[in-house]
């Protein structure tokens, strides 16, 4: 079985290109079921604010372009649009790329931990649907462990930054840290409570509303924090109030915030500056209210600018985390190729029934009738000769272990150690 990768993310893609290619999480099951229909055995859809990555495992002859060309349908886009900053993975390749995805090696703000529950989620539709075998579930598993390793092991995650911080501290850049701010929630997700955390932790007097359209979702969220919840009927009223809004609400490729409804806001603000962070992908404001005075709109390409200032020193940590990335795709490797060994022994041992068989019928014309004493002693000898002569190779292959590894010779593997 062989396994391939195509994907998109935010070192290649713009935002708006993102959008495009994003899958709502209620469209996951359809998709991961045109996949199968398509003939992939098992498949795995990544869709986060920062990549869509499409994982897949098959044993007949489809390939990426296979994937890519399932993209460009589903998303109505022109091959034009993608194939200049897609990525393509096969095989051991694509196992190093996701366990430097859920490593956070290959994130926007490397280190942050959202990507691990990102990944846990889209695993968790794939596996509902029937789409997780095997192959990707060994996978999946290995990659978690490896960043879990990466997490504690190292000082990767000592002082985590994510993409919610970022904005967190893009807005104490601009209204300071002394005041008393008025920050709206929009969503009740993760990213949104990681920059409601940060700025909390950052500042000194804070009142904070919750809006997310499940009031009790918003209602969970704001009792955390001391927080006042509110439904989308209040919409206007708490934007009104805000000083900084986070939005980071679930949508589909339909903007929450629209500029006509933000030029009404601005009458009633009385000219009062409004910070407004956009995690959504798609974006949930529409980007053209920057033409307004006194409103600061940062969306996720806006992050990546005011990230890229914490990767010089994260960078200089990645290197301590390739040994636990290698080791990992050692063991993945040697596990993966321990299924071909299945098959393998799985041939000997209906070659080594042939031979029985051969050699009992030719047996018993050279030494004439038998007892079924006799026959069953005759059969047994045979069997036991077969399986000791054959016992170091199976013993091998049981192990994982393959003849063409540096650390056993030929000899070893034909006539053990």
């Amino acid at each position: 079985m062989k396994l391939l990768a195509w994907g998109v993310n935010h070192k290649s893609a713009s935002v708006e290109l993102r959008e495009k290619v994003s899958f709502h999480h209620s469209e996951l099951p359809e998709a991961l079921n045109q996949l199968f229909e398509k003939g992939f055995e098992e498949a795995m859809i990544l869709s986060t604010c920062n990549r869509t990555e499409v994982y897949a495992a098959t044993r007949g002859e489809q390939t990426i372009s296979d994937i890519r060309d399932f993209i460009i349908a589903s998303r109505q886009l022109q091959s034009m649009e993608i194939d200049h900053v897609s990525k393509e993975f096969e095989n051991i390749e694509v196992a190093e790329h996701l366990f430097r995805v859920v490593a956070s090696l290959d994130s926007m703000v490397i280190g942050e931990p959202e990507i691990v529950a990102q990944v846990k989620s889209a695993y968790q539709v794939a596996k509902d649907t029937g789409n997780i075998g095997k192959l990707l579930n060994n996978l999946v598993q290995r990659s978690f462990n490896v960043a879990k390793r990466i997490r504690t092991e190292t000082e990767l995650s000592s002082k985590p930054t994510s993409v919610g911080a970022v904005g967190a501290n893009l807005a104490l850049q601009i209204f300071g840290s002394q005041d008393t701010h008025n920050i709206l929630i929009m969503g009740a997700g993760e990213m949104a409570e990681v920059s409601l955390k940060n700025l909390m932790g950052q500042v000194e007097r804070v009142d904070v509303k919750v809006c997310n359209r499940n009031l009790e979702r918003a209602e969970t969220l704001a009792k955390e924090y001391g927080a006042t919840a509110y439904s989308f009927d209040d919409l206007d009223k708490v934007w009104c109030w805000a000083d900084i809004v986070i939005c980071s609400m679930g949508t589909t490729h339909d903007q929450l915030i629209s500029k006509s409804f933000m030029k009404q806001l601005i009458r009633k603000r009385s000219d009062r500056p409004l910070f407004i962070i956009d995690l959504g992908v798609p974006r949930n404001v529409d980007p053209s209210i920057r033409d307004y005075d006194d409103i600061f709109l940062y969306d996720m390409d806006d992050l990546q600018r005011s990230a890229d200032q914490n990767l010089k020193h994260r960078a200089s940590l990645i290197e301590t985390c390739e040994p636990y990335i290698k080791e990992g795709l050692d063991e993945f490797e040697l596990w993966w190729h321990s299924l071909d060994n299945q098959v393998v022994i799985s041939d000997i041992m209906k070659r080594n029934e042939l031979i029985i068989q051969e050699e009992l019928l030719k047996s018993e014309r050279k030494l004439g009738e038998l007892s079924l004493e006799q026959k069953n002693e005759l059969e047994y000898l045979l069997r036991r000769v077969v399986k000791k002569a054959m016992h170091p190779q199976i013993h091998s292959l049981r192990n994982k272990v393959h003849p063409t590894q540096p650390k056993m010779s030929w000899r070893e593997f034909f006539f053990g150690a």
